[in-house]
């Protein structure tokens, strides 16, 4: 199987899919972590009200990531993705699995939460109980998707693309 499809697959494999399934098991019907107890370390978030918090959000379109996010996405993820960047070289296909990832396992945690109708919700929209994806596309009459699902499948397009003409 060529590289360039691999890579980004076996990522979402080992990493997306453990991670989302961690994530059902640990958070339930609370996503963005709202249902743990807010004494909790991993609950708080060191970025919400601070500027830095403030460019994330407007960025990602999402709410401030939890201490939890910043943990398992900003030193995990850069720990798996530099080696793999160190192991493979190609820092382009590195990027399209980093956004594989983010997107297959938000992807998911939404299809695959068997605590509450969350696929449901996500596809509500603003008008669900998702609050925490702040921009939304309306993909039918009634139906909506996270805006950044269509940033990151632009990234990954564009980092694979960059990947294999860079080869």
């Amino acid at each position: 199987m060529n590289i360039f499809i691999l890579h980004p697959l076996l990522n979402i494999l080992f990493v997306a899919i453990p991670l989302a399934l961690f994530e059902i098991s640990f958070e339930k019907a609370h996503g963005w972590g709202s249902g743990w107890s807010k004494d909790k370390w991993y609950a708080k978030s060191i970025l919400k009200g601070t500027k830095s918090g403030e460019i994330l959000t407007k960025i990602t379109k999402l709410e401030p990531p939890l201490n939890y996010h910043l943990v398992v996405s900003y030193l995990g993820f850069t720990l798996i993705f530099v080696a793999e960047y160190l192991i493979g070289g190609n820092i382009f296909l590195v990027l399209a699995s980093l956004f594989a990832t983010l997107l297959a396992a938000d992807l998911v945690w939404f299809s695959c939460n068997w605590y509450f109708d969350s696929w449901t919700q996500l596809l509500k929209g603003p008008n669900g109980s998702i609050f925490w994806h702040k921009d939304w596309v309306k993909i039918s009459k009634k139906s909506y998707l996270p805006q950044v699902y269509f940033t990151w499948f632009i990234l990954i397009i564009l980092f694979l693309g960059a990947a294999i003409i860079l080869q």
